[in-house]
């Protein structure tokens, strides 16, 4: 026999069972469900220039030389065949963060606004 309040004692516990942790809301499981719906950034890195844009557009948003300014007199070029792998790491790294930073309109917004 039950007593009386068990059943919403029971409620109450698989109530309190759903958290958030344990829905799925990470972005692997956004992305299998369609519910992320922002375009994908296409970085496309060439010896000379470099494209920046979203995927599924003609016309990069962006193009810009494959250089890295650091404050050096001559900018240095990212395939360099005189660097060690772990330069051209370091150096690659770094163009990739001036690219994010110098064009935030790109990362940062939503590509159907514009």
């Amino acid at each position: 026999m039950s007593q009386p309040g068990s059943a919403s004692r029971s409620q109450r516990r698989s109530a309190s069972s759903l958290s958030a942790s344990s829905a799925r809301f990470d972005a692997f499981a956004l992305g299998v469900s369609g519910a992320d719906n922002r375009q994908p950034v296409v970085i496309e890195i060439g010896t000379k220039l470099t494209k920046v844009g979203y995927a599924g557009e003609f016309v990069p948003r962006a193009i810009v030389r494959t250089e890295l300014i650091d404050g050096s007199p001559t900018p240095s070029h990212l395939f360099d065949s005189d660097m060690s792998a772990e330069e051209q790491y370091r150096t690659l790294v770094k163009f990739l963060k001036q690219i994010f930073f110098r064009f935030p309109s790109i990362f940062f917004l939503n590509p159907c606004t514009h």
